[in-house]
């Protein structure tokens, strides 16, 4: 054995021995701190290690996430040096640190961190005094607690939702608990009963209604407390009582649920329906009133339904026409219309219009009565929109107009016969102007007899007055609306095209005629030469209405049908027949009229010109209704004028 090795066998297994458990502790040591090592370097929480001065020893991923700085910034400086907290925090800080080196752990406490971008990180940190290499370190642990504040504060603010939405209910909200009482109340509910919310706590639920509502409303709760029915609801009409014993029709809703494992409770919602209830008293009131002007109006009023039938008729049908009410029932608009002596075009209109869901404007029919006879009348209709079940009706509205009729051709008589009057006065000073130009020249001619080539002259002159009260004449009896003795079948475009050059010869130098053309074949039945004197008149008129100035006169016409559409200009001032009509339109861009001169353009001897006598507009009219048409002006200032000449088209040969 050599010299330094004990020689007492016993020794030397005992030194083995110890070297052994040495090295088994060593190994342990190292498997515990690599086991925390792991845990401390993975743990979700910011876990670090600094000294009693605050200096960082150590840190893991998750504080280097948690306040940006790599381990490597974070080691060997303290918290102050890093500006970790804010100033108003530094002596709490303090304060765990003097904790921790008297060996007591501290937390959980409210800090602050600053992350290293500047922003703070709200953080719940605990500590712990360790033993570190002989020295007295402290384990930190801090807790992001962003995500628990957030939750916080998503709690808070759906708490002041559901206190805001209870407040600014204007229904009222009860919640009743398992013993029947109300629990909760919102302030519409005590508005509604009179109560403070106290008072509604210490009351039963069945007291807040009156006897014959609460075993129904009692029931409803009782079955939402004990889960029967959860989450579907009932829907109740009671009546309720307010303080002062008055009552007031509610409609309750009542449904239930469930708060955490077996927390029952039953929601009440009730809405004051005394409105609803005066509107529906109302509405029988209405219908009251409306059946009694139905029954007694002086007017025929009809409903027809989605389907075109006759679905009510007023008693008024049986004293003007003689058709029993009860009989006409049912009846669709087609078997209606022959009935009534109502023309096929007529009742096209009438057809088209509601199927196209538009008013009826009011024109005149004349129906046949149960006797045979007719009666003028006035039809127009509406669409009745509403949401019953066999869709939309459609009100007429029918007006015996037989007995006005009589009176407004009275009262136009007697109108003519004063502008008659009018005319004949006016007539004779142009007659007597041109009477004295005749005898003047006849004097002359007299004197100068000898003279056969001077003669002639005046002679000449005789002819071309004569030739003026001729016109004048033809104006007058235009005017008079005389019958056309003439009258034969033409079509206008073909008119407009053998007079175009003599019509442009009437219009002063600068302004162009153009004729846009219309539908071919628009045959009108007229006196060809009275149609084509309005012409000349119309022509005559919009030349005039330049002043000097250039510009264009447009000649147009349209096939259309009486009663016209709502969007076409004339159609206000019109009221013909139903039937089918030719429109000629005659536009000029000229200076236009105000509505004080456009209201006089028909007077006869009206005229704003300096030459002529006022009678070409006023005969033009004449010649259009007495062929049982129409003349309409329409202008503004500045913006010219349109003629609009309509006149019966003719039927086909």
């Amino acid at each position: 054995m050599g010299e330094g090795t004990p020689k007492d066998p016993g020794i030397v297994d005992e030194m083995r021995e110890q070297i052994r458990q040495r090295r088994e502790l060593e190994a342990a040591l190292r498997d515990s701190q690599d086991r925390f090592r792991i845990q401390f370097e993975f743990a979700p929480d910011a876990c670090y290690i600094n000294d009693l001065q605050g200096r960082f020893i150590d840190g893991n991923r998750a504080a280097e996430e948690l306040i940006g700085y790599s381990r490597e910034e974070l080691i060997g400086k303290s918290f102050l040096q890093l500006g970790l907290l804010p100033a108003s925090q530094l002596r709490h800080a303090v304060r765990l640190l003097a904790a921790n080196a008297t060996g007591r752990s501290t937390g959980p406490s409210r800090l602050d961190l600053r992350h290293k971008n500047g922003h703070l990180v709200p953080v719940e940190v605990r500590t712990h005094p360790v033993k570190f290499e002989g020295r007295t370190m402290v384990l930190g642990i801090a807790r992001d607690v962003r995500p628990s504040l957030e939750a916080q504060r998503a709690l808070e603010r759906s708490e002041e939702r559901l206190r805001a939405i209870l407040a600014a209910s204007r229904d009222a909200i009860i919640s009743v608990g398992e013993e029947g009482r109300p629990v909760l109340a919102n302030p519409a509910a005590q508005r509604l009963f009179g109560l403070r919310e106290a008072d509604l706590r210490e009351r039963p639920l069945a007291s807040l209604f009156t006897e014959e509502s609460r075993f129904a409303l009692v029931s409803a709760v009782r079955d939402c407390l004990q889960g029967r029915g959860l989450g579907e609801g009932v829907v109740l009409t009671v009546r309720g009582l307010r303080w002062d014993g008055t009552e007031l029709p509610l409609e309750v809703s009542v449904s239930g649920g469930v708060v955490g494992d077996d927390d029952r409770f039953a929601m009440a919602v009730l809405r004051d329906v005394s409105e609803r209830e005066a509107a529906h008293l109302a509405v029988q009131r209405s219908e009251r009133k409306y059946r009694a002007i139905f029954e007694t109006a002086p007017e025929v009023i009809a409903l027809i339904d989605a389907q075109g039938r006759l679905a009510e008729v007023n008693p008024r049908v049986e004293e003007w026409l003689g058709y029993d009410p009860e009989a006409l029932i049912g009846l669709t608009q087609a078997e209606l219309m022959p009935m009534l002596g109502v023309s096929q075009e007529a009742a096209e209109t009438i057809f088209a219009r509601r199927r196209a869901g538009e008013p009826l404007p009011p024109y005149k029919v004349e129906l046949r009565a149960a006797d045979g006879t007719h009666r003028v009348c006035r039809l127009s209709g509406a669409l009745i929109e509403d949401e019953a079940p066999g869709g939309p009706q459609t009100v007429l509205l029918v007006t015996d107009l037989t007995d006005v009729e009589r009176l407004e051709a009275r009262v136009r008589e007697a109108e003519k016969r004063e502008s008659l009057g009018h005319l004949a006065a006016g007539i004779a000073h142009d007659l007597n102007n041109i009477l004295q130009g005749i005898v003047g020249n006849l004097q002359l001619a007299q004197a100068r007899i000898t003279d056969p080539y001077r003669a002639s002259e005046n002679l000449s002159a005789i002819g071309e007055l004569t030739d003026r009260a001729g016109q004048l004449a033809r104006r007058m009896l235009a005017y008079t609306g005389q019958p056309p003795l003439g009258a034969t079948r033409f079509e206008l475009g073909r008119l407009l095209d053998e007079a175009l050059p003599a019509l442009t010869e009437l219009l002063p130098g600068g302004v162009a005629l153009h004729v846009g053309g219309g539908p071919a074949g628009a045959a009108i039945h007229a006196d060809h030469e009275m149609i084509l004197q309005a012409l000349r008149e119309l022509i005559t008129n919009a030349g005039e209405a330049f002043q000097g100035s250039e510009g264009r006169v447009t000649v147009s016409w349209q096939q259309t049908l009486m009663p016209p559409s709502d969007s076409a200009p004339w159609a206000e001032h019109v009221d013909l027949p139903t039937g089918e009509y030719v429109v000629l339109r005659l536009g000029d861009d000229g200076v236009g009229m105000d509505a004080q001169t456009l209201s006089r353009v028909f007077d006869p001897f009206f005229s704003t010109k300096f030459r002529g006598r006022g009678l070409g507009l006023a005969s033009a009219q004449g010649i259009a209704r007495s062929h049982d048409g129409d003349l309409v002006l329409t202008s503004e200032p500045g913006e010219g004028a349109t003629a609009y000449l309509i006149l019966p088209l003719a039927p086909p040969e």
